[in-house]
C-alpha cells in the first residue's frame, strides 16, 4: 500500500494530517474554477491545485488530497478524469486515491473506522462517501 505509506510520511514529516497546513507548508495553492466540461476533475500543475468550484466541502477536500498524492508521489503535472482512467495511467490514480484516504482518515483511525458506516466515516472525517467507502475497505483489508 504505497499510497497509505506515503501519507504516514507526510504526516511524521509534517506533525500533522491537517490538509490546508500541508498545503500550505508545501507552497502550493488551491484555485477554484467554473466546473470543467467533459470528465476533468481536477488538475495539478505545480505550484496549483485546481478544482472544480463549488464542490461540497467533503469532495473539495477528497479532490485537493488526490492532488496532494501527485505532489508527493507523481512529481510532473497530472490531470484525472473520471472514466479515462485506462489512458491516464490507472495505478497512479489507484494510489492518489489510497494517498488521499490514508491522509484524510489516518491509520491510527483504522480501529474506530472499521465499526463505522460510510455515512459516518463521511461525516466524522469531513470526505466524500467515494473515499469513506474506499477507506473502509483499506481497513477490512488489512483484518
Amino acid at each position: 500500500m504505497i499510497g497509505r505509506d506515503i501519507a504516514a510520511r507526510v504526516i511524521a514529516s509534517h506533525g500533522t494530517a491537517d490538509l490546508e497546513s500541508v498545503v500550505e507548508a508545501e507552497g502550493l495553492i488551491i484555485k477554484t474554477r467554473h466546473p470543467w466540461k467533459g470528465n476533468f476533475q481536477d488538475l495539478y500543475v505545480y505550484p496549483h491545485i485546481f478544482v472544480p468550484r463549488g464542490l461540497p466541502a467533503a469532495e473539495l477536500r477528497s479532490r485537493v488530497a488526490h492532488c496532494l498524492d501527485h505532489h508527493f508521489l507523481h512529481p510532473g503535472n497530472q490531470i484525472w478524469m473520471r472514466g479515462l482512467d485506462r489512458a491516464w495511467s490507472w495505478k497512479m490514480e489507484y494510489q492518489a486515491e489510497e494517498f488521499a484516504a490514508w491522509l484524510l482518515v489516518p491509520e491510527e483511525q483504522s480501529d474506530e473506522v472499521k465499526w463505522m458506516s460510510i455515512a459516518e466515516v463521511a461525516t466524522r472525517y469531513q470526505v466524500d462517501e467515494r473515499l469513506a467507502e474506499a477507506r473502509i475497505r483499506m481497513v477490512e483489508s488489512t483484518i
